[in-house]
């Protein structure tokens, strides 16, 4: 067992695939395949199943990609101590981020590094993930927070590779339908799709991308879909009508703390799958910003408790 297959592991499991890992750490495939194969024969359980399209982690191997982010952590953190006086960082930092994970994961991390380190100011600015995605590509941004979904991930990395960024998963989320507690679809034992497009959607900006669309015309063409460019206005409507907008589940306590009367629908036939990760140009990060990442991905552990 060695660094350079925990380094491996994590790689598959940010780009989906043996093939695309070895890509982005410019090594052979069959080099990686075979670290992979050995460790598994070490941990003497299979860490991932492998198919044509690329590999699904293991319940095992879910388990063993989380233990492996933190002891990586630990690494990174044991190479910066010869210049990292956590005392007297300074400076200024500007985060972008989607409106539910500012008000959630990266407001606590405002708050704990005002405290850690009171003379660095942190900026936040909002947007949805594609909004974000060109601001960090713009430069108008240091780092940026966004959502890879399922049904348009493509699109994203493809995006990501022309403005030559990078980007590193922090965890796994799943986006909910989110409507008021007595609407008439929350009663119901079992809710599909094709239900819950029956009614409006409200979205937050621009968060719809193509596919979304076209994935939600093929059960409703004529589904009526509002844009809203205010957060509390959009959440307003979801609670006084018969509309819905999509939530992710790890800010299931957060939005019903702030907003009481909203719940999140269980879609029988639908999984909307993100992945979270931050966002940056490919330069080597500064030591204010690496302390920002830190921070950053010890508040994505908690929030995925």
């Amino acid at each position: 067992m060695n660094l350079n297959q925990f380094k491996y592991l994590l790689a598959i499991y940010q780009w989906g695939s043996i093939t695309k890992a070895a890509q982005e750490l410019f090594v052979a495939a069959p080099s990686v395949s075979s670290a992979m194969k050995e460790l598994e024969e070490e941990l003497g359980y299979s860490l991932m199943t492998r198919h044509r399209n690329g590999v699904t982690f293991t319940e095992q191997g879910e388990a063993a990609i989380e233990i492996i982010k933190d002891i990586e952590n630990k690494i990174d953190r044991l190479k910066k101590l010869d210049n990292m006086d956590e005392t007297v960082l300074t400076g200024q930092v500007t985060l972008g981020g989607t409106p539910h994970f500012n008000s959630s994961l990266l407001l606590n991390l405002l708050l704990n590094m005002r405290q850690k380190y009171p003379q660095l100011k942190i900026v936040l600015k909002e947007g949805d993930s594609q909004a974000v995605l060109k601001m960090v590509a713009q430069g108008t941004v240091d780092l940026g927070v966004i959502m890879l979904g399922n049904v348009d991930e493509s699109i994203f990395l493809r995006e990501i590779r022309r403005n030559k960024l990078h980007f590193t998963q922090l965890f796994i989320d799943e986006l909910c339908f989110v409507v008021r507690s007595d609407h008439p679809l929350a009663v119901q034992e079992t809710v599909k799709l094709k239900d819950i497009l029956q009614y409006p959607y409200y979205t937050y900006g621009e968060a719809l991308t193509e596919k979304t669309l076209e994935l939600f015309a093929e059960y409703n063409p004529e589904q009526e879909i509002v844009q809203i460019d205010d957060r509390d206005s959009l959440r307003r409507m979801i609670l006084y009508s018969d509309g819905s907008t999509l939530m992710p589940l790890s800010n299931k306590q957060c939005t019903q703390e702030q907003f009481a009367g909203l719940t999140f629908l269980s879609i029988e036939d639908f999984s909307y799958l993100c992945k979270i990760g931050w966002l940056h140009n490919g330069e080597r990060l500064s030591k204010v910003e690496r302390a920002v990442v830190q921070e950053l991905q010890d508040e994505s552990l908690l929030l995925c408790r």
